[in-house]
């Protein structure tokens, strides 16, 4: 580089609140804290390149990385960095846990943000019945999907609703309806315990559930076996148990 261009990228620098002259070039205050960030940056894009891109060599992706940070405009820089952050942390859960099976909820709530998180649900048949269908008729006496809420302290609980349901009898062609009375949940101490809740919602502890990892479709299932009391139509108490599962999907 000429003597003359390089005289006139320091003086835009200097311009610019980046380096000083004080007998010998240094940076700014303003410039260690641009430097900073661009090394923070830089950083981020290697781990990046390097969950999506093994095949290139840390130079390579070292070289990249220097490049973009000082290349995209701000704005843009600053989106697509919000999102590569997310993507980062979840690759990293998902390599935290790509070796374990069965997790508990302590494991995965620390890459969760709080809040309410609606959640896809199924509950099948624990007992042998008359149909061959899997599904109990539970899974019809609760709103979908549930809710997942994650509080501040690190704590979940699922909450259900339940909702009247219609049964019609074809042989004596009588419309039933019901809805469940009294839900409980088993333990990790195998004891079914009444499951709390206000306004008719029945919760369940989130820490009540296990958890497991299926690597190959980067899906979290957790699961809770249940006990339910419904009315039948002789006004005798229908008691069955079935197995929650919940699909954590999209969470992270």
């Amino acid at each position: 580089m000429a003597k003359s261009t390089m005289s006139r990228h320091l003086a835009v620098l200097k311009q610019m609140d980046i380096i000083k002259d004080e007998g010998k070039l240094t940076l700014t205050d303003h410039g260690k804290e641009l430097a900073k960030r661009y090394e923070e940056e830089s950083v981020l894009l290697q781990k990046w390149f390097g969950q999506y891109l093994p095949e290139c060599s840390e130079q390579e992706k070292h070289d990249s990385a220097q490049n973009m940070v000082v290349a995209l405009t701000p704005e843009f820089k600053a989106k697509m960095l919000e999102k590569i952050a997310d993507m980062v942390q979840k690759n990293s859960m998902y390599d935290q846990i790509d070796s374990r099976g069965t997790l508990e909820f302590k494991d995965i709530v620390e890459y969760m943000a709080p809040g309410d998180y609606p959640v896809a649900f199924v509950i099948q048949k624990t007992e042998q019945s008359k149909d061959d269908s899997p599904f109990s008729m539970a899974d019809r006496g609760f709103e979908h999907p549930a809710v997942l809420n994650v509080s501040q302290d690190g704590t979940g609980v699922l909450t259900l609703k339940p909702i009247t349901i219609e049964r019609r009898n074809l042989m004596e062609k009588i419309l039933y309806s019901g809805k469940l009375m009294k839900l409980e949940y088993e333990t990790k101490s195998d004891v079914f315990v009444p499951a709390g809740g206000e306004d008719g919602r029945y919760e369940i502890p989130a820490d009540a559930l296990q958890y497991t990892y299926h690597k190959e479709e980067r899906q979290m299932i957790g699961s809770v076996k249940l006990k339910m009391y419904a009315p039948l139509a002789n006004k005798q108490l229908h008691v069955r148990t079935a197995a929650l599962s919940i699909l954590m999907h999209g969470f992270w």
